[in-house]
Formats: C-alpha cells, structure tokens, sequence
C-alpha cells in the first residue's frame, strides 16, 4: 500500500457533502417562543424551558405562529401567519455514553436564517447562511447525559442583500422563520475527514480526491485511508485504493489521493446521466459525495459537454412554494419539480438569486439538468462594495455553495447574484478570479444580466444593450411577424458563450379559482379583488375563454420567442422567465404551468418539445401573411444539439388547411451539413395560386426525427368591388352619421381611436411579466371573438389571437365599455389584464332605433396594399354590413354613443 504524507493547509476550505458518521435525529416536538421585543437574549431564555411547542422541521408560518394576516396583498401572496424577528427553539437531548471524548456537533439542514446555539446555559456559537447547513461544533467536552439544546432563529434582514433577492424577499419564497431539512446531533472521532473534493480526469479516467483532514486531540496519528467508488445501480465492480496516511497533531492537513476507475468508464450527460459514489473511510470513520464523469468545456461562444456542442434550453426557477413557503428538502419532491421541466424540452434550471438545497442537486444529478446557482444578492445598482458586511457574508456564501454542492456534475454554471449593475464592482471582479481559480469545475460570471467584456467572466448572461435586443420584447411588438430573425448581429461583439436572459415573460389571463388550491402558508388573495373587478364591469361570465384565448395566444408567443434562440448561430442558450408563474413582483402569470407547477392544460409537454428539445425543427419564413399571386418560400433548418447522432434522412413537408386537409406536400434531400448546430436543409417552394383563399394554413415539417408546424395566411391578390349602397362608411361622429341611423340606414364607424377619450392602447403581444410591476406599460391580453360571426366570415380567424392580427393591434386602440349595458358583447373583444379588467372592445355593433351600427377602433384605412389581414378585414365588415345578415341583437341609445365617442381633450403644448 502506498504511504501518503499529509500537507498542512488547504488552499481553500471546504464541506462534507455527506453527514458524519453517526447522527440522532432531533425531529419532532421543540419548545418554542416568539421573541418580538427582543428580549429573550438579555432575559436569559436559554436557562429555562420554553413555554409552547411547535414540531421541527417547520416553519412558524405553516404552524400558524405569529400574527394571523387579514390583509390583501395586491402584488404577491399574502402570509397567512407573519412573524418576522427572533423565535427560540429548545428541546432535551440525550448524549449516548459511547460518544464520551468523541467530536459532537449540531447540524442544521437549511434555516433561514441567522441562527444561534446554547448548550445548557453555554452559547455556543452564531451562524449565517441563505445557502447552506448551519454546523454548530460542540466540541469534544460534552459530558453523556441529558442537556437543554435551545436555538434562536431571526428572519430579520441581517445583511442587505436586496430586498427582492428570491433567498429573502416576500415576493414569491416568504421570508420564513424555521428550521427545514434534516436537524441532527452528530459524532464523528477527533481526527476524522472534514471534506473532499473529486476532480475527473475522463481522458485518463481516474480521479484526484482532494480531502481535508482535521484533528482536535492535538496527537500525531496513523491510520488507513480507503477510496471506493462504485458506479451508481451498475453491475461493474467499484475502484478502490488504500494508504496508510501519517497525520499530524496540527489541527487541519490535506491530501490530494488519485484513483483509477479501470477501462469501462460511464459519461455523465443529459441523456445518460451516470452517477458515481466514492466513499472516503479514514478508521472506523467515513464521508460519502457523489460525481459524474464529465467534461465540461466551452469553444468560442457555446458550451461543450464531453466535447458535443450542447445548448442549454433553461427555466428560471425563482424559489416559489405556496404551500409550506419554504423548499422542499427531499429528493422525490426535486425530482418531481425539475421531471417536470424536462418533460417541456429543459434541459438547464436556473436558481434566481437563491441557492436549492442538496436534494436539489442530486435530484438534478440523476435526471441529468445542467444548473445555474446564484449567490443570495439582488442590487440594482450594483454598488456591492459599497458596504463591507455585504461583500463579507457574500464572499463568504459564495464559498459555501462551491464547498457544499461541488462535487454535483449537475452543478455546472454560478453567478454572483441577479442583475447586480453593470456587473463591473470590482469585489465581483476579485469574487469571480478567486473562485475561477478555486475550483475551476464550474464556470462563473459576476451577474445575471448584463454582459460586459471587460469582465473576467467565464460567459455571461445577457438581455442585450438596454435590454432591448436578446429577447422578444419589444421586437414581437414591433416587428411585423416573421420566422427569420436571429440574434447573430448582437452575438458578434462577443467572445464568450452568452445565455439570454430572462426571455419571454408573456402572461395569461389566471383562473381566478386557483386560489382554492393554495392551502398553507401563501395565499393568493390578489383574486378576489380580480374578481370583484370583472363583476363590477360584467366580465365575469367570460373569464373562462379569456383564460383559454389568451393561454393559446401566448403559447404562440412563447414558441417565437424560443425558436428565435435557436435560429441564432453560435448562441450558448437561454433562460426562460418562466415555465411557471411567478406570484411576487406582480403578481406575473407568465406560465403554462401555475405556481403550484400545474398544467394550466394550454399545451401538452409533447406539444411544447416541438420547438423546445434538443432536436428543432425550425422554418425561416419572411412573413406570415401572403397574397395567392405570389410563392410561398421558406428555409428549413434544424436545430441539432442531440446527444444522439441523428440520421441522415432527408426532410419532409406538408401544407394543411385549418380543417386538417392536406393542401401540398413535398421533400428536400439530406442535410450536408456536420452533425450539431444548425443544419440547414433547402428551401421550400409553393405556388400559392392553387390554394383558396382567403384561408389560414399551417405548415409542418419534419427531419432528424422531429417535427414542427407553423400557421401562415393566404389573401386574395384582388379583392372583388364591394356594393355598399345605403351604407354609409365614415371616419367622423358627427350629425350625418346620427341622422344617417335615425333615418334607419346602417352605419359603419371607423373610429379614429387615437383621437377619442374612452380608449385605450392595445397590445399585439400578451401583458409584459406583470402590469402591477410595470404600471407605465400599457399591454393587454389578446383577443377574443367568435371566428363564426358572420362579420368576420371573410377573415380567417381562430377565437384567439393569431399573428394576422399583429396590423391592427400593435399600436392599436380600444374602447372602454365599462358602462355599456351588460348584455353587449363585442365581435371583437379585447382582453385586459386582470388587474385593470376594463370591458374592452374593437369591434362591435348595435341597433340604434331603427338604424344599425357597426364600429371598428382598429386601423383599416392606411397602407392597406402592405397590411393584408387589415384589408382583408375591412373587405369582410363591409360585406357584413350590406347584407341582410347584419341585425345586431342588442340596441344602445345615442346619448350612450355621444359619451363614448367623445374626442380626446388635450392640453396645449
């Protein structure tokens, strides 16, 4: 056996990944009392029991301590329970005989968050962390017996670290008092192995172990040092290496141990996520991690994974759990929440300005999702320097989370904190280089948005220059729909792998009865005051179809918004904001999931997989709205960052009515391209001449064993003369137009919205994250409309927005309803955002008198040659109106209309 001399001094310092040796668990029922004056320090509370009991681990929220909370939180959930200050925890413990001389220590899984120890009547010690266990050391003195264990937890914010960093802020996590997770007495002998560190070394397929050793009986000792490592439910036989070590009587020593794993060595990847485990034994004592071999790499602007291009599809995970209000701290939950993810194309999880616990970690191990840890920070100016406590407890978490989770293949990018300035403080600087030289396992940027070159990073995050360009808004907001634009032109500037930050953040209208499934500690009371909103303006018999319309509408934006990703060259990824609601800072209905991560049932993870998974079809169409004269013309490509080699198969088309009728097919020949990136395929080719219309089509393709589709629409090129005699068309509320329907003629008002009072702008694009957060945005929700109403029988429509709507709603204007009788509902009705709720309309109509009036807020007088669904709409309403079919059922009388068609008042300039 091989004799390893121990060197003292570790260049950095570093944790167990697994408990000790033995433990006693202290689960179970606390004595317990709130402390809210403070008090309980100077009163001595630690020398005599405490007067309740509350069972650990918990929260006091979920066991309902504190004061109990009557108000509405309008912008995030509301606390049951509140408590925030100090709380004392005590119950008696019993040391067994047989740990007499024996190192004894107190391990708290995760508290939140200062936490302070008293044995007996001796303080033992203080702790604090947002990111890691709480170890309080006891020592070797502790006498067998029984003592008074009392701890004292404050949720106070010790450390500005922001007041809306996801580890501490009410807006989503709750700042909760407690202790979750496992809660312990633990021994282990007074020389024993306090931490290791596994380095791969795939190419070689061996190891470096790095292991911290320590010595509290101030003796020179010998023992045996054992390294196994075995394949995780594999059938091959572990590694293993044993040295008798010499330690010295100084109180830490290190030493770096290689270990062969022999020939058949198992890749750890997002496919194949093959675990090991390696036990360290040194004496009757031992410590156990796990690792994943893996090489973790990058080459120019992307991510490598044991050398394939790999891009990383991410979900921002902001640490939202209405139930309980804190994390789950077991692997089958963690299992469950990112199984989930997977299961809608991820492959990437970022954890929003907080750090998950270790069940995380090896929940993500095994299902093979590559994570972004952050630190516990969320400056916006980021002026971390500007105070020296900050930059201390920050440095300090920073180490933690590489000394606790580092052996994690899982755990492959951090970043210091979220959107901490221009990211250039230079204690970010400093923090960045230290742990880049630390432990080069991982790759680290100094924040999550913005990039900057200038900094040592590894990669960066990045929204683009003013936030405006690597995401789709305000692009889908400004830019008339297409499939052909890409990022490449931003990446250009840029020499390191780049993340979009934070893409996507469309909304959905929420079911206002999903609160009844919020049971615990947050409750979503900002409902209700929905609720009474859409009753005050008879919008709740819709509220239904407004959840399903605008869920499908921002479906459509969500897979543009993706697709346009991994159209780009060379980009490293991106981060989506989010799969699922986010019920703080809004609150923001952003998912397909709701913030219990369940399906709002708006498309199926099949569905989803389509645009997002490592294998993509994607289409370059130029527009979306064509004329039957010309050709529709479009370039396919896939995206390919498949572990698997894809075949080498051709790809095929076909062109669909809305029914389902197969209109055109076709087939490209294969792909000459290398295997990975974007592959490109031809062009597709289609006379258009041959397909009705107007009509909307869908087009779908499919190569490398993937399949996508996308909706496209056909106008005529020409449209037939219309006969409008006795019609009157007008752009002016004005007495031709009153006396025109009290004469009993019909009249079609084009209303130029901009110009009256009662309107307000609309939004192709659904609400931007929350318009609570973002009271200056003005965005609304999509449309809803019955595609069968013979007004619209001209234009091709489905009851929900579509891209052929993007001409008349971007920059659009609606009418505020709110006073209309109840029982009128528009033909086109726009959606508000649940805050606001206004009942909105575009498009109605409605008997006045004997007259019949039909009007239209959207634009469908100018530049009608390059806006054809505008046309093709303003064909169809005056069809509608000439003909017999137009008899609205509901009548309004003109004072109402002189009211609503007010001109704007506005003030000189």
């Amino acid at each position: 056996m091989k004799r390893l001399l121990l060197a003292f001094g570790l260049a950095s310092a570093f944790l167990a990944a697994q408990p000790p040796a033995r433990q006693i668990s202290l689960a179970g029922e606390w004595r317990f009392r709130l402390d809210p004056a403070d008090k309980g320090i100077d009163e001595r509370w630690q020398a005599s029991d405490l007067p309740e009991k509350i069972p650990l681990p918990g929260a006091t929220d979920e066991h309902q301590r504190g004061t109990k909370n009557e108000k509405i939180e309008p912008r995030r959930l509301t606390r049951a329970w509140e408590y925030v200050g100090p709380a004392w925890y005590q119950r008696d413990i019993e040391i067994p005989a047989e740990w007499e001389g024996k190192r004894i220590l107190v391990f708290l899984e995760r508290c939140h968050w200062e936490s302070q120890l008293w044995l007996d009547d001796q303080h033992i010690g203080l702790q604090n962390s947002l990111v890691a266990p709480h170890i309080h050391e006891l020592g070797l003195q502790v006498k067998p017996g029984k003592h008074r264990l009392t701890l004292r937890i404050d949720n106070r914010l010790k450390i500005n670290v922001g007041p809306w960093a996801s580890a501490v802020t009410e807006e989503g996590p709750g700042n909760w008092n407690g202790v979750v997770g496992r809660i312990e007495l633990q021994m282990t002998e007074p020389v024993w192995i306090d931490a290791l560190r596994v380095f791969t070394e795939v190419t070689n397929k061996s190891l470096r172990v790095q292991l911290r050793i320590r010595n509290l009986s101030a003796k020179p000792a010998q023992a045996e040092l054992t390294l196994r490592a075995a394949p995780r439910g594999g059938t091959a036989p572990p590694a293993e290496m044993k040295s008798q070590v010499e330690i010295s009587a100084r109180p830490e020593s290190s030493v770096e141990a290689p270990l062969s794993l022999g020939s058949a060595v198992q890749l750890w990847d997002e496919s194949s996520p093959a675990l090991y485990d390696l036990t360290a034994s040194l004496g009757p004592g031992e410590v156990q991690t796990v690792f994943g071999m893996r090489v973790w790499s990058k080459k120019g602007t992307q991510f490598m994974l044991n050398g394939r291009t790999i891009l990383l599809r991410g979900n921002v995970d902001n640490g939202a759990f209405p139930l309980k209000g804190y994390p789950p701290m077991d692997a089958e939950a963690w299992k469950q929440r990112l199984k989930t993810y997977q299961d809608y194309g991820f492959n990437h999880v970022r954890f929003h300005s907080w750090c998950p616990p270790e069940a995380a970690f090896a929940a993500a191990d095994e299902l093979g999702m590559l994570l972004q840890v952050e630190n516990p920070i969320w400056i916006g100016d980021g002026r971390i320097s500007a105070d020296s406590a900050r930059t201390d407890f920050i440095r300090a978490e920073a180490n933690r989370i590489v000394d606790t989770y580092g052996n994690h293949p899982s755990f492959a990018l951090m970043s210091m904190g979220n959107e901490l300035g221009s990211g250039l403080d230079p204690f970010l600087y400093a923090l960045v280089e230290q742990l880049q030289k630390k432990d080069p396992r991982r790759f680290y940027t100094s924040t999550s948005a913005p990039d900057n070159i200038l900094r040592p990073d590894d990669y960066f995050v990045s929204a683009g220059p003013q936030w405006k360009h690597l995401r789709g808004d305000p692009r889908l907001e400004q830019n008339s729909p297409n499939t052909d634009f890409d990022y490449r032109e931003y990446l250009a500037g840029l020499d390191r792998p780049t993340i979009a930050h934070e893409i996507g953040q469309w909304t959905v209208y929420p079911d206002l009865n999903e609160g009844r499934k919020y049971t615990g500690s947050q409750q979503p009371r900002y409902f209700e005051l929905y609720r009474q909103s859409a009753e005050k303006y008879n919008l709740a018999g819709q509220l239904d179809s407004f959840r399903a319309a605008s869920g499908k509408h921002m479906v459509s934006l969500y897979k543009e918004e993706i697709e346009s990703i991994l159209r780009t060259p060379g980009i490293a990824g991106f981060q989506l904001l989010a799969l699922a609601d986010w019920p703080g800072f809004g609150p923001a209905f952003t998912g397909v999931l709701d913030a219990l991560n369940d399906s709002r049932e708006l498309i199926t993870p099949a569905s989803y997989r389509r645009f997002n998974n490592s294998t993509v079809v994607l289409l370059k169409m130029s527009k979306r709205e064509w004329t039957a004269a010309e050709t529709f013309s479009a370039d396919v490509l896939v995206a390919d960052y498949s572990p698997d080699v894809p075949g080498r198969g051709g790809a095929e088309w076909v062109v669909r009515t809305k029914a389902g009728q197969k209109v055109a097919s076709g087939a490209l020949p294969p792909s000459n391209s290398p295997v990975g990136g974007l592959r490109p395929f031809g062009a597709i080719q289609l006379p258009l001449s041959r397909l009705r219309a107007p009509a909307q089509y869908s087009i779908e393709v499919s190569a490398e064993g993937a399949s996508n589709d996308w909706d496209f629409w056909v106008y005529p090129a020409r449209l037939p003369p219309q006969r409008t005699r006795g019609l009157l068309v007008t752009k002016t509320w004005d007495g031709e137009a009153r006396a025109a329907l009290k004469s009993g003629r019909k009249v079609v008002f084009l209303a130029p919205a901009a110009d009256l009072a009662l309107t307000v702008p609309v939004s192709f694009t659904t609400s931007f994250w929350s318009p609570q957060w973002f009271p200056n945005r003005s965005e609304t929700m999509g449309i809803l409309c019955d595609p069968k109403h013979p007004a619209l029988a001209a234009f091709p429509t489905e009851p929900h927005s579509g891209w052929q709507w993007w001409h008349m709603m971007s920059r659009g204007r609606a009418l505020i309803l709110n006073d209309a009788p109840a029982a009128l509902r528009p033909i086109v009705q726009v959606i508000d955002n649940p805050a606001r709720n206004y009942r909105l309309g575009a498009l109605f109509e409605a008997r006045i008198g004997k007259g019949r009036l039909l009007v239209c807020t959207f634009d469908l007088e100018t530049s009608l040659d390059s806006r054809l669904a505008a046309r093709q709409l303003r064909d169809s309403l005056l069809r509608y109106a000439a003909s017999n079919r137009f008899n609205p059922p509901e009548e309004l009388d003109i004072e109402f209309l002189d009211k609503l068609f007010t001109p704007e008042r506005r003030t000189p300039q």
